[in-house]
């Protein structure tokens, strides 16, 4: 073995020593040349983004003069159509946000001296022009509603815009509240319903506030469906839904809250679950935006403020913040943690909004890598850090600006030897002599194996012949022994020689048993033994199996004390009656033989399932060892506590019982039996 081993580690130590030396000379040459194609796919990347950032650019100057709501509707379609894009978001020219929009400001107040003479007009001040705020005011603190209505569409005809609906929206709560009361009371001659009231604020947009900064549109609507829905339920249904739809499409230009307030309660109103959960997806979608965007705001609002005031980039000196314009596009981002967010923005001339779009890291990452891959190379993005560094595997590079924080990787798309020299050959030499190593480790391995298989397999045999001519020379012994005794006359007595003849007799079946068992297993062994099914009830295989143990052990079944347990009625089962029985046979001489005699319990169960049919034989005996368990059923094995006892056996026959259950289909099943003992069990089909 030592003379086949060492001279192949030799020559595969110096097989290997060459083709390393190969390897390292085509280390160097490998990794310039990625490193070379890492620097052009980085500086072709750059157009990847730049290009579109520039049309982006120009589609929103084209937007400069779109009013907020139109902006708002055109951002939300670019965002939408462009995958690289994530969010987008507005800030006026001092600053504040446009889209989405901002909660609310509290409303300012005004002097009351002033708000009061204005309203009294020429009374008290026929010098001022009347006010609508004044009388707004004044109506509010006034206690006789019929004055206040009056007031009120006073003011209506003389104010506009935001003053005009918070106007309405007094006048509609005043109207409301007549309502309940008598109309010869209430109703003034040519007043105007509530209805009318809501209706005049319904044709507002839906975003459109009040001076308090409510969703007065949007409140107009809800309102006029209220007061409808009592008369005209239909009519009060198609407002409801009309505003729904309204709130879905404009809900950039409503602060999330009162959004999802005034959704809600339009939703619940009209008491379809459609409309319920139309309204909760409105308000989630909304909620999201605003936690983008509040999110951008603590990263870049301070510089995004001023750069809406004064149109250029200021000195930035927060850490991990920066911000640049490069080849025409105006950016900033800045990094937390590996996470890099990027803006580009731009401020157009006319309305001096600043548009800023936020780009899909992700998005991003995806578009690079479809333009890195190439039927030669494939390549990935990934963050850059400063420690990677390129090899002969991977070559690596970093994009410029604004993305050096994004790295490139390339490397090539399959490896095709080209020569001797190449590496891919090198490593398929060193793999084809470490495969060879490996064979020969390998086959000795296997030959030691083989040799210590054949060896024991040779000490069973050895082992089984030896016990089989025990067990064979045993009743021939006592056969000649009896025989030359009746021969030699030394027995007179007619019942002495009876006694001699019976023993001679058990003897001799004992023998022809023994041979039986044999030829039955030397047919399995050379598959000659076929399977010749018939009908039969498993407990007549029972029975038949306990009288010839009885037989066998010249007694009665009755004197044996087998007890048979039949759980339910027993079905007929297809079976070799003779195999069957002969597999039986061997269980039941088994239990017998390894338990003990004062105290011995051997015990039938016979179980019927669903498919199966269980025959088990339970014993009390000193049963099989954990670690035997699993080698019991191989041929010439024997458990270990067996032949320490020195119980004369072959080691064939479970082996011959598990074949025959096997050859039916079924298995034979090994327990212990509780508190001690064995139990073997044939599981036959049904």
């Amino acid at each position: 073995m030592l003379t086949l081993v060492l001279p192949s580690v030799l020559l595969s130590a110096f097989a290997i020593q060459a083709v390393e030396a190969q390897r390292r000379a085509t280390l160097a040459e490998r990794s310039s040349r990625l490193q070379d194609a890492a620097r052009e796919r980085a500086a072709a990347l750059q157009d990847t983004f730049v290009i579109p950032a520039l049309a982006l650019e120009r589609e929103v100057a084209e937007l400069d003069s779109a009013s907020t709501p139109q902006l708002a509707e055109a951002l939300q379609s670019l965002v939408a159509e462009r995958p690289l894009l994530l969010d987008a978001f507005v800030l006026g020219a001092a600053g504040e946000r446009l889209i989405p929009a901002a909660p609310a400001d509290p409303p300012a107040s005004q002097p009351w001296v002033r708000a009061q003479a204005s309203a009294l007009g020429g009374t008290l001040g026929a010098w001022l022009p009347r006010d609508p705020a004044a009388t707004l005011r004044l109506a509010q603190e006034e206690r006789d509603s019929f004055r206040a209505v009056e007031m009120l569409n006073e003011a209506v005809r003389l104010s506009t815009g935001p003053l005009r609906l918070s106007i309405l929206a007094e006048l509609g709560r005043l109207l409301e509240r007549r309502d309940p009361l008598p109309a010869i009371i209430t109703a003034p001659s040519n007043g105007p319903e509530a209805a009318e009231v809501y209706a005049a604020m319904a044709t507002a947009p839906v975003h459109a506030s009040d001076l308090q900064g409510r969703p007065a549109g949007a409140q107009g609507r809800f309102r006029l469906a209220l007061v409808l829905k009592p008369q005209q339920p239909e009519l009060a249904s198609q407002v409801l839904h009309g505003l729904l739809s309204e709130l879905e499409r404009w809900a950039l230009l409503l602060p999330a809250d009162q959004l999802e307030q005034v959704a809600q309660r339009a939703a619940a109103l009209l008491e379809e679950p459609e409309a319920l959960e139309l309204a909760r997806r409105i308000g989630e979608a909304r909620r999201r935006a605003e936690a983008r965007v509040q999110r951008l705001e603590t990263l870049f609002g301070q510089v995004l403020s001023v750069l809406s005031r004064e149109g250029s980039l200021p000195r930035i000196s927060a850490p991990n913040l920066e911000g640049a314009e490069t080849r025409g596009v105006s950016y900033v981002k800045a990094r937390v943690g590996e996470n890099v967010t990027m803006l580009t923005h731009s401020v157009q001339p006319v309305t001096q909004r600043l548009v800023a779009l936020q780009w899909d890291p992700e998005a991003l990452r995806a578009r690079f890598a479809e333009s890195v891959s190439t039927p030669l190379w494939r390549g990935e993005l990934i963050p850059w850090n400063d420690t990677l560094e390129g090899s002969s595997e991977v070559g690596v590079a970093r994009l410029a600006a604004p993305f050096e924080h994004l790295g490139v990787t390339v490397q090539p798309e399959a490896e095709t030897p080209a020569g001797a020299l190449d590496l891919p050959q090198g490593k398929l030499q060193i793999g084809g002599i470490g495969l060879a190593l490996l064979g020969i480790l390998m086959g000795v391995f296997v030959t030691l194996r083989t040799v210590q298989k054949e060896s024991k397999e040779a000490q069973l045999k050895s082992d089984f012949v030896s016990n089989v001519t025990h067990e064979l020379k045993t009743p021939l012994t006592s056969i000649q022994m009896f025989l030359e005794t009746l021969l030699l006359g030394r027995v007179n007595d007619e019942e002495e020689v009876r006694e001699c003849l019976t023993i001679m007799d058990r003897e001799a079946r004992r023998l022809t048993r023994l041979i039986e068992q044999l030829l039955v297993f030397s047919r399995i062994e050379g598959r000659k033994w076929r399977v010749r099914f018939s009908s039969e009830n498993p407990r007549s295989l029972v029975d038949e199996a306990i009288k010839i143990l009885a037989d066998q052990l010249h007694t009665t079944p009755e004197e044996l004390g087998i007890e048979v347990v039949a759980v339910q009625e027993l079905s007929a089962v297809a079976v070799d009656r003779f195999a069957v029985v002969e597999a039986l046979l061997n269980l039941l001489h088994n239990a017998w033989k390894y338990s003990p005699n004062p105290d011995r319990q051997v015990r039938v169960v016979l179980t019927n399932r669903r498919r199966e049919v269980e025959i088990a034989v339970e014993d009390n005996g000193m049963g099989v060892p954990r670690r035997d368990r699993r080698r019991i059923f191989v041929k010439f094995e024997r458990a270990s506590n067996a032949e320490k006892s020195r119980v004369e056996g072959s080691g064939i026959g479970l082996t011959l019982a598990s074949e025959i259950a096997k050859a039916h289909g079924g298995r034979v099943r090994y327990a212990p039996n509780k508190p001690k003992g064995s139990r073997f069990a044939i599981v036959l089909p049904r």
